[in-house]
């Protein structure tokens, strides 16, 4: 016959968890908690770090799609002067219909603004930071490279090629670099076609 237990075993059976056993699992709950949220906390700031990196390359991608595309149907290329601000880069170039138009296109840098726009006619190549304003925004927070202590201009033109460089920076401290260039792709013959830009 089995030995029946002693009354202080059954005391302690019934009696449960004590405070300090309840105080140690409370503890051991706390830390895990902590932890998976510390897990949580730096998977939210890298997904943002992630996202605002795509953002500042996303937008430096727009530009240079916007420029290069430009470039290789122009057909005649302006430039301000250096050190000129707004910069301004003006393309004579032509659409991708059946039957080719010609019209301007141009494109601004200004306190960390580009911009663009395009006409049927001619675009003023005198412009002025509260002109170039009301063109369509393509990116905020450019801004020019630097080489050694100067600036390099945003814009370049090489006989019939178009040098970019610039940087974005997002707000949260991204940023993307953008060097590239695009030559024409349009005949000599074309240099004569109207508008004159």
């Amino acid at each position: 016959m089995p030995a029946a237990p002693n009354l202080s075993d059954r005391e302690h059976a019934a009696a449960g968890f004590t405070l300090i056993e309840l105080l140690v699992y409370m503890m051991l709950s706390l830390i895990v908690l902590v932890l998976v949220a510390g897990i949580f906390v730096n998977s939210l700031k890298a997904e943002g770090t992630v996202r605002t990196a795509t953002e500042a390359n996303n937008a430096a991608q727009l530009v240079a799609q916007s420029v290069g595309r430009g470039a290789r149907n122009a057909s005649d290329f302006w430039h301000s002067d250096p050190g000129v601000s707004p910069e301004v880069l003006i393309l004579r170039t032509v659409g991708s219909a059946t039957e080719p138009t010609w019209y301007c296109e141009a494109w601004s840098y200004d306190s960390g603004d580009i911009r663009t726009m395009r006409l049927s006619g001619t675009i003023p190549h005198a412009q002025t930071s509260s002109s170039v304003r009301s063109w369509t925004l393509l990116v905020s927070g450019a801004e020019p490279v630097l080489t050694g202590a100067v600036a390099d201009p945003v814009f370049g033109v090489l006989n019939r090629q178009v040098e970019l460089k610039f940087k974005v920076t997002t707000a949260a401290g991204q940023s993307a670099l953008i060097s590239t260039s695009s030559a024409s792709r349009q005949p000599p013959s074309a240099i004569g076609a109207t508008p004159a830009c």
